[in-house]
């Protein structure tokens, strides 16, 4: 059997967003949005679940395997 190179690749990626250490939301976006990582911040600041636990601000935020994990601290 033969295969084709496009159909392995993905056009989207699931973001994993912790606040403090602990899973509080995930993410779709397109695979073209892995390389701005103030878009995948922007995103993850405008989730619901992201804005209940950041209310008090962010002091800093750090992307750990990129584009897979952000996490943030508060």
């Amino acid at each position: 059997p033969t295969w084709d190179d496009k159909y392995l690749t993905s056009d989207t990626v699931t973001v994993v967003v912790q606040v403090n250490g602990k899973l509080r939301s995930t993410l779709t976006t397109d695979a073209s949005n892995l390389d701005d990582e103030q878009k995948i911040l922007d995103l993850a600041l405008e989730d619901p679940k992201v804005k209940k636990h950041t209310a008090s601000g962010i002091k800093k935020h750090i992307y750990i395997k990129k584009a897979k994990l952000l996490n943030l601290v508060v």
